[in-house]
């Protein structure tokens, strides 16, 4: 089941907006699966791009991903987990800008890892 979880965050994060929705599908295209690490490999670069961006459509985006990423937290799966850790909260270098709509596991998370 792990692996599903995680290839379903991937799906759900990838239905937030366009962008992520057109790099999901370039992702599959290219490896003709689901690799969630490198998946998030592109979800930690839009995230560099929307925090630095000055749309009020990157920041809902952002904010929907966020809530996505929270969610993926509340599962408790070992996989999921790992790749939040590990491919989220390690790669984005603005996890400060993050925090202050991060949910309460995704703060904890943040401040565990001493990302801020």
């Amino acid at each position: 089941m792990s692996r599903e979880a995680s290839q379903g965050l991937c799906k759900r994060v990838a239905q937030i907006c366009p962008e992520l929705s057109e790099l999901f599908q370039e992702h599959v295209d290219y490896h003709e699966e689901i690799l969630p690490h490198v998946f998030f490999g592109d979800v930690t670069r839009f995230v560099e791009e929307c925090v630095k961006s000055d749309k009020d459509q990157d920041h809902q985006a952002l904010r929907k991903l966020v809530e996505v990423i929270e969610q993926g937290l509340s599962e408790h799966d070992p996989d999921v987990d790992n790749l939040i850790y590990v491919s989220f909260i390690e790669n984005v270098p603005e996890m400060s800008d993050i925090l202050p709509i991060a949910g309460p596991k995704l703060s904890a998370a943040i401040r565990k890892f001493g990302m801020i």
